[in-house]
């Protein structure tokens, strides 16, 4: 089976995934719009607008799976969900798995998406493990 996802070399995805990569040109105001927006008690200001960023994937060690998971919420709280995939050494997914968690916050999503993943590998008696997500707070949690 070919890999869908060719891995990588990286280091700390989560402290990538939420750089700003570059700013859109925009436009100045025009002073009709500046005087507008002062009426109204609010500082005219250009907008970020963020760019396709790469994520990258690093393999595990030989011998070892690595398992990566995120959460989302929409809203916060909101209706969540989360989700995670087990690799090998050479990025053939062993196991993959997505749930709806129903109305929770994006850190409630990260953690069961976290809780779940490390079942699976209990479930499967996968006992090598990394595990990798872009949440900052959860890594440092753990």
């Amino acid at each position: 089976m070919e890999n869908l996802i060719p891995p990588i070399e990286s280091s700390s995805p989560f402290q990538r995934r939420n750089l700003d990569c570059s700013h859109s040109p925009l436009k100045e105001p025009n002073l009709l719009e500046v005087l507008s927006l002062s009426q109204l008690g609010i500082s005219p200001c250009r907008p970020r607008i963020q760019k396709d960023c790469w994520i990258l994937w690093k393999r595990p060690p030989k011998g070892t799976l690595k398992l990566n998971i995120d959460g989302a919420s929409k809203g916060n709280p909101g209706e969540a969900g989360g989700g995670g995939v087990i690799r090998n050494e050479k990025s053939t997914v062993i196991l993959a798995f997505s749930l709806y968690y129903e109305k929770g916050s994006n850190m409630v999503a990260e953690t069961r998406a976290l809780l779940n993943g490390l079942r699976c590998c209990k479930a499967f008696n996968m006992s090598k493990i990394i595990v990798e997500s872009d949440s900052k707070v959860l890594i440092d949690l753990i």
